[in-house]
């Protein structure tokens, strides 16, 4: 078997409503879409999210990967993973989405799912947790917002009229999401407003929710170690299971640690080194495993943690339907891994441009009970949907012609933008707690 050709296709696919992190809104997925051709026509599917080095996946892809890969033997992995490690310099994002292709075509040519092929089904279904980025309602509240059937037009997604989701509104959201999914742990994304803010939505998450449901939160290192240590020992009383990245760099989050006793995950650590992790002491590690480069390359990062007794679950960046079918393979596939893992599939995003494919289902993802069931058909299990394809693809194109650098980071690939709804705030993490002007933010320590 040969690869022929290496298709490639930007789209973009709106949430069901603005969401934020600390430095940022999305209002929608980006991601480049890799079809990779076989001389025997099988197609593997990919998935790339910006490349973190800077340039877009699709140029990568077109201009350096795919000189690599065409005439090779996709059954040569590793060889072609080494090549491509080389040639991309770092952008491990764009080699996890081909390797992720190359496994859909090496399960579809002998007719078994990916987990099989990456180290052996260990169990048949995996668990997610309900992961919130609380951003900003529409004008006829949140159920409205969450209630968009899945595929639904692209005109009934609400951008922000309604404000920042309150408390109360938060509390709403987790209950959605038990009540919808079955999840059976919440993690909470922190560091979108000031701090007094963030421990009132704690408090009163925890009073609608009820004393069991573990709840975690997730900071994007926005806070100073000073306000991180202040404001999670205010949190405290609330028992929160866990804090990814209240600050940095990963000497900082430990002295938070040692402050609060709260236990602590990075995903951003991964920027410093694995052996910067480990050497921090820190208690868990979240790997993203299209960041880390593909099944792999995330394997020997679990290798590590379970060596050193770390926590490990998988990281999301609100992913489609390609790479969270991907993240299903691994963990049913990676014992070591027992915790939930993030997912933002259906929950975040209005739509997909692949079918997952149970039996005679063919659909969105279904999550059941906080977890979704390992396809068993060959390769990953999913179906690429060419209408969509070529229907998200136009709408990527209308909205960078619309939009520009102005407002997207990265030629547009992530759906990134910076918070407009705070006219003098700009997207870098701990700029709101320095007062730039009276009238326009509020973003400092109340």
């Amino acid at each position: 078997m040969k690869i022929t050709d290496v298709e490639t296709t930007n789209i973009l696919i709106p949430n069901k409503f603005e969401l934020g992190i600390s430095s940022m809104l999305h209002l929608g997925k980006g991601a480049c879409i890799l079809q990779v051709h076989t001389d025997e026509e099988i197609v593997g599917l990919g998935e790339a999210s910006q490349a973190p080095g800077g340039s877009p996946a699709k140029q990568l892809i077109d201009d350096v990967a795919k000189p690599i890969l065409v005439g090779e033997d996709p059954f040569h992995a590793s060889f072609l993973e080494t090549k491509l490690q080389s040639a991309l310099m770092g952008n491990d994002g764009v080699l996890g989405a081909i390797t992720t292709a190359l496994w859909d075509i090496m399960g579809k040519a002998v007719g078994r799912p990916v987990c099989d092929l990456i180290g052996g089904r260990c169990r048949s279904k995996v668990e997610f947790f309900g992961y919130m980025h609380p951003g900003y309602i529409g004008k006829e509240g949140i159920e409205h917002d969450l209630e968009i059937p899945y595929g639904a037009d692209v005109s009934r997604v609400s951008h922000g009229e309604g404000g920042r989701f309150p408390p109360d509104e938060v509390a709403k959201f987790a209950k959605w999401l038990i009540r919808k999914y079955g999840f059976r742990v919440l993690e909470l994304k922190t560091g979108l407003q000031t701090p007094k803010a963030d421990i009132e939505i704690v408090r009163v998450l925890r009073d609608e929710i009820g004393p069991d449901m573990p709840i975690k939160i997730d900071t994007n290192q926005s806070w100073t170690p000073e306000i991180a240590i202040r404001t999670l020992n205010a949190m405290k009383k609330y028992d929160l299971k866990n804090v990814e990245d209240p600050t940095k760099p990963l000497s900082a989050i430990m002295k938070v640690r040692s402050a609060t006793g709260i236990p602590m995950s990075t995903h951003s650590g991964f920027y410093y080194g694995l052996s910067s992790i480990v050497a921090s002491g820190i208690d868990n590690v979240v790997p993203n495993m299209m960041f880390s480069g593909g099944a792999m390359q995330t394997k020997k990062i679990v290798a590590v943690a379970e060596q050193y007794g770390l926590g490990c679950w998988l990281h999301t960046s609100g992913d489609l339907g390609i790479t969270a079918t991907m993240m299903i393979h691994f963990l049913a596939s990676t014992p070591y891994i027992v915790e939930p893992s993030q997912t933002g599939h259906d929950i975040r995003n209005l739509d997909d441009i692949v079918e997952h494919v149970y039996g005679s289902y063919k659909g969105p993802l279904p999550i059941k009970d906080g977890c979704a069931v390992v396809p068993e058909g060959p390769g990953l299990g999913v179906e690429l949907n060419e209408k969509k394809l070529e229907k998200y693809h136009e709408l990527w194109v209308d909205e960078a012609k619309k939009a520009g650098r102005k407002y997207f980071f990265d030629w547009h690939a992530g759906g990134a933008y910076p918070d407009y709804h705070e006219p003098k705030w700009f997207p870098t993490p701990w700029a709101w707690i320095t007062r730039m002007d009276e009238e326009t933010t509020t973003r400092t320590y109340e």
